[in-house]
């Protein structure tokens, strides 16, 4: 006789789940419904007719299990041709009711409640419902009847209504949670406890027996550092319920949910899945499987342990290097600090912040100094703005230049402007640069240097990737007379490809009068910012040859080259 597949009724899950669990179970693909956009009236004060759009198998009773993830949100525009009953029995035609103010309609409570009515049809045994959790909310609705032309209340429901409701009186949502110590928590999520999520805790459903709380059918599996639950595992003769948190995975979740406890407790909801069977269980395990278990979790608990130590280091990474990120958000003294921090990072020492020395009867002042000794001084105006700079803006710096001279009897003192533009913008889609041309001019004929900060965060990049010195870099600021620049020194340009294969890790180029090696690299800029990749290979018609001298060549490097960018050879130190 053939086994049966086990049915699965599937709520609003993600493709990867699906194709797992169609693998082997009878699934459906079902939904609660999408919740739908009434703004777009032609008066807003008109109603809206509509129909739920939720879908169960019409068969549910015969469902051995239930997955649904309360987390899935979409919302669709609304049609009137899709709410439209198109057979009608009777003169009472039901329909819900959208009025003004309402603009988002959402069905989800009320298709709870009709799933809750058709999962109370009779069933051989209890169904098991997974469930990764949501926030509880209701929502009242009204009903409209087409055929006497008149609205009635349509009832309040919340989300919950096909779960056994323990949900607490008020929502909290976090990521930080504890394991609950027992068989089903170590179970479901081991040692793990990274990547989920909660917007909804959870009452202990109590009972009490001679002064001691009772329920031997509800058990906690992760709490909030303060104690309330957040998932739990509930079973009595009518229910089985595993509430989950939200998960960054929820494929390899739900497989420690089957393989471990599913397939190992209640492996009679499985007649198909040879893994279910009782040869899971340590009293019938094959030789050396304990041994490779303990082995696994041994490997399991170092993986943890050497993730937590990254996760410290990236900790100190952010701290150590958040600076290059308040170059491109903060304004103030935050980015003057950011501004000094990057400075010092380039060398610069003797670093003054002129907000600490200034008096209060002291006129406008320029932000940062720098010390440069006998070199003369370095003053620095930082400005974050929401746009680009105007004509004052960018030259108040020339001002102060010329007090500071009259200040030192002599004309040591370079003057720089340093501008965080359209800091509310990501900074690929500013403006670059954020000068107009006769600012830049200007600045020329001043000798004064402007700069912007998306300058400074890729100059940091491009120095750790040795195309350009600190020192190359510090004198670039110093000296510059208009826009800054920080050209590479050690470049020759090629030019372009004309052929790219293998996706771009092989180019085609024309090389004049030049030796190019294996093992040398190729640049490029690309985003305001330099890239190099290293010659794996070179041919020439076919023959793979050392190195060139004249003519086209097919070169294979490492990593591959965007279309379109000029290539650059980076040239070896005499």
């Amino acid at each position: 006789m053939d086994i049966k597949k086990t049915k699965i009724c599937a709520i609003d899950l993600e493709d990867d789940i699906l194709s797992f669990l169609k693998k082997d179970f009878e699934v459906f693909e079902g939904t609660m419904g999408a919740k739908i956009d009434t703004s777009q009236r032609i008066n807003r004060y008109d109603s809206v007719k509509l129909l739920p759009n939720y879908d169960f198998p019409a068969n549910i009773q015969e469902y051995d299990i239930l997955i649904q993830d309360m987390g899935y949100q979409k919302v669709i525009p609304y049609s009137e041709e899709e709410h439209v009953k198109k057979y009608i029995t009777g003169t009472d035609i039901f329909y819900l009711y959208s009025v003004y103010p309402e603009t988002l309609f959402n069905p989800i409570p009320y298709s709870s409640k009709l799933l809750n009515i058709e999962l109370q049809k009779h069933r051989e045994r209890p169904l098991i419902k997974i469930i990764f959790q949501g926030k509880i909310y209701s929502v009242t609705y009204k009903k409209y009847n087409a055929g006497e032309n008149y609205t009635t209340g349509g009832g309040c429901f919340t989300n919950y209504e096909h779960i056994q409701n323990y949900c607490g009186k008020t929502s909290l949502s976090g990521r930080d949670v504890i394991p609950c110590k027992n068989t089903f928590t170590q179970a479901i999520f081991g040692n793990t406890t990274v990547g989920y999520s909660y917007q909804q805790i959870y009452c202990h459903p109590t009972t009490w027996e001679n002064s001691v709380r009772k329920n031997e059918h509800f058990i906690p599996l992760l709490t909030t550092r303060a104690g309330d639950i957040i998932s739990y595992f509930y079973m009595d003769k009518y229910d089985i319920t595993i509430m989950l948190p939200q998960s960054e995975n929820k494929l390899e979740l739900l497989k420690n949910v089957f393989n471990e406890l599913l397939y190992i407790k209640f492996s009679e909801y499985f007649p198909f899945i040879e893994a279910a069977a009782w040869k899971n269980t340590p009293m019938y395990f094959l030789p050396n499987q304990q041994e490779l278990l303990d082995k696994e979790k041994q490997l399991t608990k170092k993986y943890q342990e050497d993730l937590s130590k990254i996760e410290l280091q990236k900790e100190a990474n952010s701290k150590q290097y958040t600076f290059l990120h308040s170059l491109l958000t903060d304004t103030g003294d935050n980015l003057v600090k950011a501004v000094i921090d990057f400075l010092q990072w380039l060398g610069f020492s003797n670093i003054v912040d002129a907000d600490t020395t200034k008096k209060e009867e002291d006129i406008r002042e320029e932000d940062i100094q720098v010390d440069l000794g006998d070199a003369g001084l370095l003053i620095i105006e930082v400005k974050g703005i929401n746009g680009t700079s105007t004509d004052a803006q960018c030259s108040q710096i020339h001002k102060i230049k010329f007090r500071r001279c009259e200040e030192r009897r002599a004309f040591d003192v370079y003057a720089l402007y340093i501008v965080n533009n359209e800091r509310n913008i990501e900074p690929l889609k500013r403006t670059r640069p954020p000068f107009k041309d006769v600012q830049i001019k200007d600045a020329q004929k001043d000798k004064r240097g402007l700069a912007y900060t998306w300058q400074l965060f890729n100059l940091f990049f491009d120095i750790e990737n040795g195309f350009i010195s600190k020192a190359e870099a510090r004198e670039s600021l110093i000296n510059a007379y208009g826009l800054v620049d920080f050209p590479p020194t050690n470049l020759r340009r090629l030019g372009e490809p004309y052929n790219y294969y293998k996706k771009n890790t092989v180019i085609c180029i024309e090389i004049k009068n030049l030796i190019i090696k294996v093992g040398d690299h190729f640049a490029y800029r690309q985003n305001d910012r330099w890239h190099k990749t290293r010659i794996v290979s070179i041919e020439e018609n076919g023959q793979v040859i050392d190195d060139t001298s004249n003519g086209r060549y097919g070169f294979e490097v490492e990593k591959a080259i965007p279309n379109n960018v000029c290539l650059y050879l980076i040239q070896k130190p005499k």
